[in-house]
């Protein structure tokens, strides 16, 4: 059987690396621990394209949430959202005590929830 050796970590490609950073750590909580940027010569074999700009964002329950913003060719403005079930991240979820904070705070933070809040009990 195989051991984790750390919580989970998941990296998410953005657009604006500083708009990304102050969501997750002033709503969500998240801690910055560490930033670097990452040469093509070692992103370019891992698949990752050209060379990154990454920002290891610690969450307060132990994960780890990877801004990753490539240096390559812009993104536009705009991106429509991929529908959930196609490949690709459909989601993340964070276990919230109190999820009502949060999505107070969300429309001030720059974000555009896709659609209403749904609390799954498990």
């Amino acid at each position: 059987m195989m051991v984790m050796t750390r919580p989970f970590e998941v990296g998410l490609v953005v657009r604006d690396l500083a708009l990304m950073e102050r969501f997750y750590c002033d709503v969500i909580g998240c801690r910055a621990e560490r930033r670097a940027r990452v040469p093509e010569s070692v992103a370019g074999p891992a698949g990752l394209g050209g060379e990154l700009v990454v920002v290891w964002l610690r969450v307060p329950s132990g994960g780890c949430v990877k801004l990753i913003l490539p240096r390559s060719a812009p993104v536009s403005a705009y991106v429509a959202p991929m529908p959930a079930g196609g490949p690709g991240l459909s989601y993340l979820t964070f276990h919230l005590d109190d999820m009502d904070p949060v999505v107070a705070t969300l429309p001030a933070a720059g974000a555009r929830p896709l659609s209403d809040p749904v609390v799954v009990r498990v």
